[in-house]
């Protein structure tokens, strides 16, 4: 347990920025950005960044692999194209606390099951 608390402790704030990231990732349609500063990413990054577990943060930072360049093209993740049916862009926005309120519940669980 005390393993688990000293990650947590460690990860804490990149788990809330990887959090935001993966809103911001479906919001703007695979769109790549680095996880940590938001700026776009190159497909060189991004392909770093999603191996956490091969490359730790310090190795894949944003100035450490894009530096001052400005990115562009903008790029977009494969992956929405390839293997999204549908395509990758939000379709319902839920509210979690709604989710989570016993009279709005229903009806927000009702949007996800509208999809």
């Amino acid at each position: 347990m005390e393993d688990f608390l000293a990650w947590r402790d460690e990860r804490v704030m990149d788990e809330v920025h990887l959090y935001g990231w993966f809103i911001d990732y479906w919001m703007e349609t695979g769109l790549l950005r680095d996880i940590f500063t938001h700026k776009i990413a190159t497909q060189e990054h991004w392909n770093l960044l999603m191996m956490p577990t091969v490359y730790p943060k310090s190795s894949v930072t944003y100035e450490k692999i894009c530096g001052d360049q400005v990115v562009t093209p903008t790029m977009y993740d494969p992956h929405r194209i390839n293997d999204v049916s549908g395509g990758c862009e939000p379709v319902a926005v839920i509210s979690a606390e709604k989710l989570a309120d016993y009279n709005e519940g229903p009806d927000e669980t009702r949007k996800i099951a509208q999809v």
